[in-house]
């Protein structure tokens, strides 16, 4: 044997596959990402209540499909036949600018794969992915629904925005600035204008209150002036009344 390092390195054995893993170990590595997930994305894995559930019952059959009595083993989706029992994770929201519900799955040969599911114009996605989900209808047709077996990043690609490939960082960051600067100067002329009001209130009221006043003082001059010039009609009245008796007395006394 040629124990020699310098000499020419021996081929690696490639390492023995892995033992099959359950799809719940599957599931367990993506855990922490699955967690991660908005709560208002997900489809529950059970209806929450009877309502909820005859809701989803009158979408299937608006929709031109049939209500199964009871849960089928195998869903056709646009053709895709599909394991209900491999079905997991249900979500829905956008994937590539397309409304969507996304399960992922576990095919036969044990690999996990994401069902995309694309609703046609006009149809409840939600409503959809829970009557796939909860095994409410074992067909539906391609004028529902389209659907694809894409990879398990799409099922995690839904609802994702990569915001520094869409949009240049500093042109967003001079656009986020110059959005401060328009809000804080409207906010400065609001209160500009909330003071430029409050002093004209003031302003008014107080003219209002001198109007008063002048009004008040001119009441009283005329109240006086009234009450002088019937002081002086009655001294009138009272010297007329007096003539015929100062009449009298020049008669008696000659005066």
């Amino acid at each position: 044997m040629n124990m020699n390092p310098d000499g020419p390195e021996m081929p690696k054995i490639p390492p023995k596959p892995k033992a099959g893993r359950s799809f719940e170990d599957l599931l367990n590595e993506l855990k922490p990402k699955l967690e991660k997930l908005p709560a208002d994305q997900k489809i529950p894995a059970l209806p929450p209540d009877a309502m909820v559930l005859e809701s989803v019952q009158e979408f299937v059959r608006a929709s031109g499909m049939v209500v199964t009595e009871s849960c089928p083993p195998t869903i056709a989706v646009a053709g895709e036949f599909l394991d209900r029992t491999q079905l997991k994770e249900g979500r829905v929201g956008f994937h590539k600018n397309c409304r969507v519900v996304s399960f992922l799955y576990r095919y036969g040969d044990k690999s996990l794969r994401a069902v995309v599911i694309y609703p046609r114009h006009g149809v409840d996605a939600r409503k959809l992915g829970m009557s796939i989900f909860w095994g409410q209808t074992a067909d539906v047709p391609e004028s529902v629904a389209q659907s694809k077996i894409l990879s398990v990043q799409d099922f995690f690609d839904v609802n994702a925005f990569d915001l520094s490939k869409i949009l240049d960082v500093p042109a967003l960051e001079h656009f986020k600035s110059d959005y401060r600067k328009t809000v804080d100067g409207e906010m400065r002329a609001a209160v500009s204008s909330m003071q430029a009001e409050r002093a004209a209130r003031l302003i008014a009221e107080k003219r209002a209150e001198a109007a008063e006043l002048q009004s008040a003082e001119i009441q009283a001059a005329l109240l006086q002036e009234n009450e002088g010039a019937n002081r002086w009609q009655l001294i009138a009245l009272a010297a007329i009344a007096l003539i015929p008796v100062m009449a009298v007395l020049f008669r008696v006394f000659g005066i």
